[in-house]
């Protein structure tokens, strides 16, 4: 939620503020519709006239999703201890039909976590 709202956050702070929890929305609610709300493609959860931030592809993209998988690790004490677990192992993400993605900033995060 986080990572699809702040693609929004400076050009459309009350559109950022639906993928809040406590805002209640729809959006709030469900991890798929945040998604779509977020996409690049058009989307019926939001309007047309509501643009992604111009600075976040490519800039903030990657500072963003640091900052969300940071929260998220550092937060939930099994999350981190899992990760941590995955000692010095490279971090690759699979998605049918496209090339491997590895993970380099989770594994920084990995190691900024176990020190």
């Amino acid at each position: 939620h986080y990572y699809q709202g702040s693609k929004f956050k400076k050009g459309f702070p009350e559109f950022y503020n639906t993928f809040s929890l406590d805002s209640g929305s729809d959006i709030s609610k469900d991890p798929k519709i945040a998604k779509l709300a977020g996409g690049k493609t058009k989307s019926k959860y939001r309007d047309s006239k509501i643009t992604i931030d111009e600075d976040f592809f490519p800039g903030r993209a990657a500072q963003e999703m640091y900052k969300a998988q940071e929260a998220k690790f550092l937060q939930n004490k099994d999350l981190g201890d899992m990760l941590r677990a995955t000692k010095k192992a490279k971090l690759v993400h699979f998605q049918r039909g496209s090339p491997p993605i590895v993970f380099d900033n989770l594994m920084k995060l990995r190691s900024e976590i176990s020190s």
